[in-house]
Formats: structure tokens, C-alpha cells, sequence
């Protein structure tokens, strides 16, 4: 059930940040300050985002691990401090090149977003490789990303992506 949450919290934030980032760049080509709607979402990201990092916490302390540990847990503090590290770099400055720089961020987030998701994933298309060994049938045309190991059997493993996950 968590590792179906993570993944639609996923989802939910690289869409809701690609929004934010559309909005913000119209907004400073419209030349307007940041609106208190626009502040408001950039709150309920920050939010979501907290969610997320909740959500994996709980996951790791319940035995499920991403393949790669300590990359995707920075890249969670990353995407935590990104808003309020913005907020802090723009206070004070011209309103209108507030949007910019937080259009930028949201831009930013997708993709710590995207790099946290590939850090995340193990063999299989889900999202994290269990501490218990996980079965499914390869079909020999399946790509290679579909074939799903015992990591605590194998020598080595690769992702999709070519990624070693067990060593």
C-alpha cells in the first residue's frame, strides 16, 4: 500500500510541478509579482513533497529499500529545502524575477523528481526491491527491466537501465 502511495504522490508531483512552472513562467512574462494563489500552490508543493519523503521513510523502517540508498534519500533532503532555500534567495528581491526563479525550481524538482524515481527502482517496474525475494515470469521478449531477481541470491543484477542493484 505505501509503495502505492509513493508512487502516485510520484505522479501528483511531477505534474503538479510542471504546472507550477508553466505558471510561473507566464506570470513573469506577464510581468506580475507572485500572486498569493501562486504562493499558496508553491505551499501545497512544499507539502507534497514532504508527503513523499514521509511516505518513503516509512517504507525503509517497514524493510523496503531503494537501489540506491543514500543517492535517493539526498535527493529527497534535496527536493525538501528547495522551495524554502528559493524563498529565501528572492525575499527582498524585484517580485517579478521571484516567478523566474521559482519557475526554474519547479523545473528543477521534475527533475529530481524523475532522478529520484530511477534511483528508486530496482529490477522491476515498481519503485523500491523488497528485502524479501520478489518472483515474476520473464517472458523472453520482455525487456530486461521486466526480469525481477533475489538480491539476496544473485552476484549481481542490472535495472533498465543498466544500474547494478545487487552486488
Amino acid at each position: 500500500m505505501l509503495l502505492f502511495i509513493h508512487a502516485a504522490l510520484l505522479r501528483t508531483i511531477l505534474l503538479f510541478f510542471g504546472v507550477l512552472m508553466l505558471w510561473g513562467v507566464v506570470n513573469f512574462l506577464r510581468r506580475e509579482p507572485i500572486t498569493g494563489s501562486y504562493r499558496g500552490a508553491l505551499i501545497i508543493g512544499e507539502v507534497l513533497m514532504i508527503a513523499q519523503f514521509l511516505v518513503g521513510a516509512a517504507m525503509l523502517l517497514g524493510g523496503l529499500q531503494p537501489a540506491r540508498l543514500a543517492l535517493h534519500i539526498l535527493y529527497g533532503f534535496v527536493a525538501i529545502l528547495a522551495l524554502p532555500g528559493t524563498a529565501a534567495f528572492v525575499r527582498g528581491r524585484d517580485p517579478r524575477w521571484a516567478n523566474l526563479m521559482y519557475a526554474l525550481i519547479c523545473l528543477f524538482l521534475c527533475g529530481i523528481a524523475l532522478r529520484a524515481l530511477e534511483t528508486g527502482r530496482g529490477s522491476a517496474p515498481s519503485t523500491f526491491v523488497s528485502a524479501q525475494p520478489i518472483y515474476c515470469p520473464v517472458v523472453s521478449d520482455a525487456p530486461d527491466w521486466a526480469a525481477v531477481v533475489d538480491c539476496r541470491n544473485a552476484t549481481s543484477a542490472r535495472t533498465w537501465s543498466g544500474v547494478s542493484v545487487c552486488a
